[in-house]
């Protein structure tokens, strides 16, 4: 079938190209407009194949003990043409993406539904996958971001690909920014001098309040909307600066999951008190 496809891990696409980019090594120090790079990237697919592109295969981790979506997912998985395919976050490490990246690559091959796959990762364990491919016809064509600390492809795998095609940093630049930290509020002469008088467990929950506050000041309406529906659950990029900005305060929380509980508690709290005032 004379179409193509694009598949792209996630993990290196935010850690390479939004590090590039940003200068930001954490995933949750980065922002990235998935649409028009989605756009973008299926652009560049179609020019250079020459082919239609069938879809898009988007592989990425969920965190939580249960794999839930978070707002970013829920965003990517509405985009025309993409289909989400969902891993695990475990202790901090993906696990399971490879696997559903050999599936596909292996699926589109054998049925003979693609000519050429565009591949977009760096991991070297994929390249097993990439010989059974072509094996079975198909042309795959690995797409990188230039090398920056962690995010260096495998050079077995650049080998085995039949083209690299390096998309450099003005390509992935209009698509990326760094995460503003959320501005701490003064905190007034006679408020520290009160402070001690303040219960911990009230002093948590202002905590939670205030982030709520600076959060959706910043976020835009319809990631604030998928919040609220999700509550309680907090998605991770809005809770872990939440409990950061809580331990400058209390000291680490690691084993303290009453007090982290409370903050929370305050963040939902506020969020549905502002969700309120929100017009229909």
């Amino acid at each position: 079938m004379d179409r193509s496809a694009l598949l792209i891990d996630a993990g290196y696409l935010l850690v390479g190209a939004g590090g590039l980019c940003t200068g930001a090594k954490r995933r949750q120090d980065i922002e990235c407009d998935y649409s028009p790079l989605h756009e973008a990237l299926s652009t560049r697919v179609e020019e250079h194949s020459g082919l239609p592109k069938l879809r898009t295969y988007w592989y990425d981790g969920a965190p939580g003990p249960h794999g839930e979506l978070t707002a970013d997912h829920h965003r990517i998985a509405s985009l025309p043409n993409l289909k989400l395919r969902l891993g695990r976050v475990i202790h901090g490490q993906q696990k399971g993406v490879d696997t559903l990246i050999t599936l596909d690559l292996l699926t589109l091959a054998r049925e003979r539904s693609v000519a050429t796959v565009y591949l977009l990762t760096g991991d070297e364990d994929l390249r097993e996958a990439v010989v059974a491919a072509q094996s079975l016809g198909v042309q795959v064509v690995l797409l990188g971001v230039p090398p920056r600390d962690g995010s260096r492809q495998s050079f077995t795998l650049i080998n085995e690909c039949d083209e690299h095609l390096m998309l450099d940093e003005a390509f992935w630049d209009p698509h990326f920014r760094r995460v503003t930290p959320a501005p701490r509020p003064p905190v007034s002469t006679t408020a520290a001098e009160n402070a001690e008088s303040v219960p911990e467990e009230e002093s948590a929950r202002r905590v939670g309040a205030r982030h709520c506050e600076s959060w959706v000041a910043q976020a835009d309406s319809e990631l604030v909307r998928l919040v609220v529906e999700q509550a309680p659950r907090i998605p991770k990029e809005v809770d872990a600066p939440m409990l950061r900005t809580a331990e400058r305060e209390f000291g680490p929380l690691r084993d303290r999951e009453q007090l982290r509980r409370i903050v929370r508690q305050g963040f939902l709290e506020r969020l549905a008190a502002l969700s309120e005032q929100q017009p229909p």
